[in-house]
């Protein structure tokens, strides 16, 4: 068979492969014309693709997928309760707390500044001439002015999550009809190549969501306890921002080591802000090197460089939520470039040729 004769189904493969990036643009853009809804949709999905083996799982021991999925919420309200039950005292309380003690920080760390700068006269000429004081001084009023406006937040935050939550379930109950039906819009020459697709993004999907959801937990321990150790205030708060931080890859630690150090810098001393940052350096060093292979298994296959720039595109283009579901996006274009794009460029029969080839002859 000649070289030439995969051209034509190479044809059909790129044109295939121009579809699914132009299905993926539009994707992009109803996220940013649909906007919250949509978003919504994509966190049940995810939710829905890290809860569905426990389901199918008690599926496969005959109870039936209704029970399974009844007894699978009843055990996860179970555990959400218990924690709210345990946390969300101590959290409301350091709340308050640090929304009235705000004003004094910041007041104390404009003073600590300017007593720092008053040794480098260059530097406060600089400072000064920026106006970096004043432009923080109303990112930090318009912050206020958006925490005071607490019960329509508590409101839409609650009504999204119950979205969220009927959603999902609505795909764990019965999801064969809605794979069925987007498989029926496949040609059957092609419905194996995206079946693989479909599974092996499933597969790297809920790797990464039972991953971010143990790291976010362990992460967020261990910072609440460091924090309670070293004597920072707002102990429950911080581990909570560095839980829920973690989920944006790269940033989102530095985000949330930035709180706690200030604090610690204006509350009590700055020995007490250097140990914070060390600590906070300490849990994202073991999470590097133990947490994340070990959670992950290394199911992602992601460079580094890639995640940054899947979070800088992503984060351009749909702000927080874009940084939060970069990786799974990458995880998916990875699969799709694996699986559809790498044997376009390599097809089989030309790997199996060459592997057939003996080996050249050495020239005397």
């Amino acid at each position: 068979m000649k070289k030439t004769d995969w051209i034509p189904a190479a044809i059909v493969t790129g044109v295939t492969i121009g579809l699914l990036l132009l299905a993926a643009l539009g994707t992009l853009w109803l996220l940013l014309k649909a906007g919250t809804v949509l978003k919504l949709l994509a966190v049940a999905l995810l939710l829905a693709l890290a809860l569905s083996p426990l389901v199918d799982r008690m599926e496969r021991r005959r109870i039936p997928r209704g029970l399974a999925l009844v007894l699978m919420l009843v055990l996860l309200l179970a555990v959400i309760a218990g924690i709210s039950l345990l946390l969300i005292p101590q959290l409301a309380e350091q709340v308050t707390m640090f929304i009235n003690n705000l004003p004094d920080y910041w007041a104390a760390l404009q003073d600590r500044t300017a007593a720092w700068l008053a040794r480098f006269p260059y530097l406060e000429q600089a400072y000064q001439r920026v106006d970096l004081a004043g432009a923080l001084s109303a990112r930090a009023q318009g912050l206020l002015a958006a925490a005071g406006n607490v019960a329509s937040w508590v409101a839409a935050t609650v009504t999204s999550l119950v979205l969220v939550a009927f959603a999902t379930v609505f795909m764990l109950a019965n999801p064969r009809p809605l794979l069925e039906g987007a498989l029926a819009a496949i040609p059957d020459r092609y419905q194996e190549q995206v079946r693989a697709v479909a599974s092996q993004s499933a597969a790297k999907l809920r790797a990464w969501v039972q991953g971010i959801l143990i790291l976010s937990a362990v992460i967020g321990i261990a910072s609440g306890v460091g924090l309670t150790l070293l004597g920072v205030p707002y102990a429950v708060l911080f581990g909570l921002l560095a839980a829920v931080l973690e989920v944006v890859p790269t940033l989102g630690p530095v985000l949330a080591a930035i709180p706690p150090v200030l604090v610690a810098l204006i509350a009590i001393s700055p020995l007490t802000a250097l140990y914070t940052a060390l600590l906070f350096v300490g849990v994202q060093q073991v999470e590097s090197a133990v947490l994340s292979p070990l959670v992950m298994s290394k199911k992602l296959e992601m460079h580094p460089l890639s995640a940054l720039v899947a979070l800088l595109v992503m984060g351009s283009l749909l702000g927080i939520f874009g940084a939060v579901i970069a990786l799974p996006v990458l995880a998916v274009l990875k699969v799709v470039y694996d699986t559809v794009y790498l044997p376009l460029i390599h097809p089989p029969r030309e790997l199996e040729a060459e592997a057939e080839l003996p080996p050249a002859e050495e020239s005397p």
